[in-house]
């Protein structure tokens, strides 16, 4: 993030609390990034801090995406954060250099039993690809970080990031020294330019008649005055990529036919550039990730399927094995010893039968292979259906992960898709269930109607978490029939729901569903208390019972799911 873009958005973000507003919790967000939930007058908010390298910054959000699961930093800070109000946020500086793209939140908890107070820092370092987020104590000592870095450790005193080389230049006196030289080595040596705003600082002093000292250092104090002042935020845009967010007039990259953007704010430039640039790349990339995994799975279970059907027509002959060691044995007489094959008459018939024998055995011993061999083939067939059985299971699993890739609203959802594991790990049942758990309390209704909730889980991993840790005994299961898609949970306040709950909740499971783009669906309806896990199954995977079934339009669902805003 830009260091005067930094600056303007912690006085805006100071200056819109008219009182320290209180910390619900702080959670993990999807990827990369921590946010701290507010209740303000108008509805929840939510303090963004991304550390990603696409899009480092803070700003504030009514729409976030909550992690799946928790990280070690995340715990961290709802541990030690919690019950607490921000009461500041400033940049952060050491008295050696001046300030980076470094900003410190504190934040004080009040003890509800003792009534005393404590003091915390967050510092969020946005300072790059090694963008850090550190949690301190009153006393500026690390408690917990989520990177380890060389210039901090746990229980010692923090110490902002040191950039190479010499301190940047701070002062006019400073400035003219640097600007002195070719406009080439001004890179990296003036404090808070980046390599951008040096660009438009050397294109504005070659613009000037003059090259005296003086007038150098008026036109880098005119740039830093822009920046810093109240003015319009410019966002720039080349071949649809962002190059440039800043709070001042880029003229080098107006005259290169880059589109140009204004907002009043630095937020509302912030939320513009995520919204609309980089979480649709983010979500692309990470669909392309997770179906790759997914469809690798899928080539190796259809190869597996296909090898498992070839041995089952080799199994299927099994009786031959059998009638040729039957006829052995009744002509052993007539079948010299050494004979590597033997023809004989077939005893129902009479056909003659040509039968391969291993030299190296007598005749008795080559029947005795004979049936050991058929009784392979006998338990083989039984054992390659049940492994096909598993196997199409499988495949529909995995083609149904596939969807929910190509299908996913979110990176969250992406990141909370389960695997298709051969076998469980240790301990792995006692970290789902703490998960689960979790999982179940970030679960929100995607629509209500009337007081009565509807849940949708968008991957199998929360299908899964929906039907059999959300929804209890009571409240409606809905599934498109005999094709993958989403599990939905109707949940009704005053018990049964209606006849017209039931058919809005089979119209949100045929819209996110396989055949979302039929006019009409078959979906099946239930008690979850008729739903089961199939044993052996992938996550998510079910049967049920006692199931009635509706035909809906699914493209009626687009008029529920308009108009809703996300709830705190």
């Amino acid at each position: 993030m830009d260091f005067f873009s930094l600056k303007r958005q912690v006085k805006e973000i100071r200056s819109g609390f008219p009182s320290p507003p209180e910390i619900a919790r702080i959670v993990d967000l999807a990827p990369d990034g921590f946010g701290l939930l507010l209740k303000l007058s108008d509805g929840w908010y939510c303090l963004e801090i991304h550390l990603r390298p696409d899009h480092q910054g803070i700003w504030l959000s009514r729409n976030w995406e909550e992690a799946p699961v928790a990280t070690p930093m995340g715990r961290a800070l709802q541990r030690f954060g919690k019950d607490s109000r921000l009461t500041g946020i400033e940049l952060v500086s050491s008295s050696s250099f001046p300030p980076d793209r470094v900003a410190g939140l504190s934040l004080t908890c009040r003890d509800r039993f003792f009534g005393s107070k404590e003091l915390f820092h967050l510092v969020a370092e946005l300072t790059g690809r090694v963008a850090n987020l550190l949690l301190c104590d009153d006393a500026w000592n690390v408690l917990e970080q989520y990177r380890s870095t060389g210039n901090n450790r746990l229980k010692v005193l923090y110490h902002p990031p040191i950039p190479e080389g010499p301190p940047p230049a701070g002062s006019a006196d400073q400035v003219a020294v640097v600007m002195a030289a070719p406009p080439a080595s001004w890179k990296g040596r003036l404090a808070g330019f980046s390599p951008t705003m040096t660009r438009e600082l050397a294109f504005r002093a070659a613009a000037t008649s003059s090259t005296s000292s003086t007038s150098l250092v008026e036109k880098w104090e005119s740039l830093t005055a822009e920046a810093c002042g109240s003015g319009p935020v410019m966002l720039y845009q080349a071949l649809g990529k962002v190059i440039a967010l800043v709070p001042a007039r880029l003229t080098h990259l107006e005259g290169m036919a880059a589109d140009a953007m204004s907002f009043s704010t630095v937020n509302d430039a912030m939320l513009w550039t995520e919204e609309h640039g980089f979480r649709a790349k983010r979500l692309a990339a990470a669909r392309d990730q997770a179906r790759a995994g997914f469809t690798r799975d899928l080539d190796a279970r259809t190869q597996l399927w296909e090898t498992l059907c070839r041995d089952l027509e080799n199994y299927r002959d099994a009786d031959r094995f059998k009638r040729h060691g039957d006829l052995i044995l009744c002509n052993l007489k007539d079948i010299p010893p050494g004979a590597p094959a033997v023809t004989l008459p077939d005893l129902e018939s009479g056909n003659s039968v040509e039968i391969v024998l291993d030299p190296g055995k007598s005749p008795s011993r080559n029947a005795q292979t004979l049936f050991k061999l058929y009784k392979k083939a006998v338990r083989g067939v039984a054992e390659v259906k049940r492994r096909i059985g598993q196997i199409d299971g499988e495949i529909t699993w995995l083609k149904e992960q596939i969807w929910f890739c190509e299908n996913a609203p979110s990176v969250t959802d992406l990141m909370s898709l389960p695997r298709l594991e051969k076998r469980p790990k240790p301990g792995k049942a006692k970290k789902d269930a703490r998960e689960t758990r979790e999982a179940a309390k970030r679960f929100h209704p995607l629509v209500e109607v009337d007081g009565c909730k509807f849940y949708v889980g968008r991957n199998g991993r929360q299908n899964d978490i929906l039907t059999f840790a959300v929804a209890k005994k009571g409240d409606i299961w809905c599934h498109a029939n005999e094709v993958p898609g989403s599990h939905v949970i109707i949940k009704h306040p005053g018990g049964e729901p209606t006849v017209q709950n039931l058919i809005i909740g089979a119209t949100l499971a045929a819209y996110f569903s396989f055949a979302r783009q039929s006019s009409k669906v078959a979906v099946d309806v239930t008690d979850v208390a008729n739903v089961r896990r199939i044993p052996g199954g992938g996550t998510g995977r079910v049967s049920y019972s006692h199931q009635k079934t509706f035909y809906v339009n699914p493209g009626e669902a687009t008029n529920l799911l308009s108009g809703q805003q996300r709830q705190g």
